[in-house]
């Protein structure tokens, strides 16, 4: 995450701009079973593809219009944005 904020004072009033940039690497989202991976690896590409699948339930609820749940880690971060 980067934030910046910048202050820019004329006259009487004081203009302040924010930005914020989240850069998430969303790769990892191949099949348990085409990886080979077991133990650790096939626990860490679980919690990978659990966390893209909030983060796309997230996007279909916010294109309907609903209530987002952020429940994931992932979603959390981006909840903000």
């Amino acid at each position: 995450i980067l934030r910046f904020r910048k202050e820019v004072k004329r006259g009487g009033w004081v203009e302040e701009f924010r930005s914020k940039l989240c850069l998430v690497d969303l790769a990892g989202s191949e099949r348990a079973h085409d990886t080979g991976l077991t133990g650790v690896g096939l626990e860490e590409g679980i919690a990978i593809n659990q966390s893209l699948s909030a983060l796309g339930q997230c996007l279909v609820q916010l294109c309907k219009g609903e209530r987002v749940n952020y429940s994931d880690k992932l979603t959390k971060l981006l909840a903000e944005s």
